[in-house]
């Protein structure tokens, strides 16, 4: 809904785990998405008067207060969250993003596991699968089997000896 409804650019998972290449554009793009996370938990109500032009210790200042006001207890220094990446940024939006999922009602489902074109529904064991692929079959080979020819691998046993 962020990308979409807002017309933002899609964010990668590690997005704000690492410093980006322009980091007041990845601190921007933190402050969005958590003033949109808020706006999903308090349902559109207005909060602080975030503006554009504030420095970003007074954005960070502003937006600890308003998650506080929905729980938000932090170890880390609010300083932490001007980088715009780092652990304290990524605590931040799993928090705010567990309050919005759980606003909305939100609830993961188990898993469905159906049966994969490319292994034909198989259920058997691994062996069977490399039995399928003649993978196994020069695994299984054994020093007793008359149809096969050691004698390439005997004399470059000799060679390594001499």
């Amino acid at each position: 809904h962020f990308v979409k409804g807002l017309q933002k650019d899609p964010i990668r998972r590690d997005h704000f785990v690492f410093p980006g290449e322009n980091r007041s554009v990845q601190f921007a793009q933190f402050v969005d998405i958590a003033l949109w996370l808020l706006s999903v938990v308090n349902e559109n109500e207005p909060f602080s008067d975030f503006d554009e032009f504030d420095d970003p210790g007074t954005i960070v200042q502003k937006l600890v207060i308003e998650m506080q006001k929905i729980g938000y207890n932090s170890t880390f220094p609010e300083t932490k969250l001007i980088m715009g990446y780092g652990e304290a940024t990524t605590a931040a939006l799993d928090f705010l993003t567990d309050q919005a999922l759980e606003k909305t009602g939100f609830q993961f489902e188990a898993p469905e596991y159906g049966t994969s074109q490319h292994d034909g529904g198989h259920d058997g064991d691994d062996d069977e699968i490399a039995d399928e692929t003649g993978m196994n079959e020069s695994m299984s080979m054994s020093d007793d089997d008359p149809d096969v020819d050691d004698s390439s691998s005997e004399r470059d046993a000799k060679r390594i000896k001499s």
